[in-house]
């Protein structure tokens, strides 16, 4: 009976949260900014500038799971 007791508070506490937490990559401050972004070719595209901005496309989601430009 105490070793399912035990099991039990176990999962609980998993469940919850109550388990310590473990971070992949540690606790770095990422609240700083790296930086202007180099621009430079790669397989996805060149970054943009915010100043060459003329348009803005308003994409929605629907209910169905469903994007509608």
């Amino acid at each position: 009976m105490k070793r399912r007791n035990a099991i039990q508070i176990a999962a609980l506490a998993a469940a919850t949260g109550a388990m310590p937490m473990t971070f992949a990559h540690g606790n770095e401050d990422h609240s700083k900014k790296a930086g202007p972004v180099k621009k430079e070719q790669k397989p996805w595209g060149i970054a943009g500038d915010e100043k060459d901005i003329k348009r803005t496309v308003a994409v929605s989601m629907g209910d169905n799971m469903r994007f509608t430009p």
